[in-house]
């Protein structure tokens, strides 16, 4: 088996390269630091992928901004540039195209974390649909929650998330605003390759969300990292400002039921790991 990881320099790729390499040849591809260097804004006839690739996992991502350089970059690479890398796909006779999208797919325009990100995720998600309707290359899409775990990349990406962490384990005050105790959804990075790596060798085909069985609150998340931390810090609601909102969607789990398999890793689970691997 030949397995194709676009987006190098991934969390996602450095994650799940370890568990296919165990059974396949891993090629990666990206803008850098990889076997073939190919960047998502080339033109079209620049994307000539190798033969003989079993499966491409595409975990490359730009994450936007508020600004219209931005949006129009996010909108290239999220949009644009994931139709041409699945195109170039078709031609180079690969089976399967597992896309990994974003949980944020399914935000509507009233929630807090909509923005360019959400949108070009949703869109992309659509136009593979589209493009993909009786085409040889089977098409997988997957929607993880908000993930973690030791790589920088997820410390970047989830920066809030790591702030409740250092001032826990400095034993700081953490204060979250409002009197509401929003939930989130996290899925630990391990989980989230397993559960790719499954859907390849099982080759699982359609749209499907990644999310851990169960959400958790800030809250939640500051009392995992004060009994791993052992910690002494105080939290605190700050009743004067706005209250945040929870993020809500009904998540789709059906994908555990295909592969027998749902993520397992608990948020006490994680931040020991975190904090064993020196990685907070």
């Amino acid at each position: 088996m030949q397995i194709a990881l676009f987006g190098a320099n991934s969390s996602i790729s450095q994650a799940v390269k370890p568990l296919f390499e165990k059974v396949s040849n891993v090629m990666t591809i990206g803008r850098s630091n990889a076997d073939i260097i190919l960047d998502l804004n080339n033109y079209p006839s620049e994307f000539n992928l190798p033969p003989d690739i079993d499966a491409l996992i595409h975990t490359a991502a730009h994450f936007g901004g508020l600004n219209v350089d931005e949006i129009s970059d996010a909108v290239m690479v999220n949009v644009i540039g994931t139709l041409k890398l699945y195109d170039a796909s078709v031609r180079a006779g690969i089976n399967q195209f597992i896309y990994i999208s974003s949980i944020y797919s399914h935000l509507k325009a009233d929630s807090p974390l909509y923005g360019i990100y959400s949108i070009s995720k949703k869109y992309a998600e659509e136009i593979l649909r589209l493009h993909s309707k009786n085409k040889p290359t089977k098409l997988t899409i997957l929607r993880p929650s908000q993930i973690y775990g030791g790589f920088e990349s997820n410390r970047i990406h989830q920066p809030f998330f790591y702030s409740i962490i250092d001032k826990i384990r400095k034993n700081e005050l953490v204060t979250f605003y409002g009197k509401h105790d929003p939930q989130r959804n996290f899925i630990h990075i391990d989980d989230l390759a397993e559960i790719i790596y499954q859907v390849v060798i099982k080759g699982v085909e359609g749209d499907f969300d990644c999310a851990f069985p169960e959400n958790i609150t800030f809250a939640g998340i500051a009392d995992a990292a004060r009994s791993v931390f052992q910690s002494e810090s105080e939290i605190l609601f700050d009743r004067d400002k706005p209250d945040l909102a929870d993020i809500n969607i009904k998540y789709d789990h059906n994908l555990y039921e295909i592969l027998n398999f749902q993520p397992k890793i608990t948020m006490l689970e994680g931040m020991r790991s975190l904090k064993y691997k020196n990685k907070v």
